[in-house]
């Protein structure tokens, strides 16, 4: 969703998965993302390594608050480009 956002304010970036990297060249742009969502970056092992079969797990997700975080983030990347 990050990515949907920042083509649409004519925000250049690079092929990557990092989420902190995606969050703070909106926020250096002035388009800094709410305070609840501020530790989204800590899902970026999610979007990059474990998503791969056969990569060992070792970290644990709190799966209601992800799932919180991504529909307010959902709600955030909306209100900057419309409705999907």
């Amino acid at each position: 969703m990050l990515k949907a956002v920042l083509p649409e304010l004519g925000l250049p970036f690079r092929c990557t998965h990092d989420l902190r990297e995606l969050m703070d060249l909106l926020s250096d742009a002035g388009h800094r993302l709410p305070r609840t969502l501020a530790g989204l970056d800590r899902l970026t092992p999610y979007a990059t390594l474990f998503r791969y079969e056969g990569l060992p797990v070792k970290a644990s997700l709190d799966r209601r608050k992800a799932r919180g975080n991504v529909c307010r983030l959902r709600r955030w990347a909306e209100g900057k480009t419309g409705p999907a």
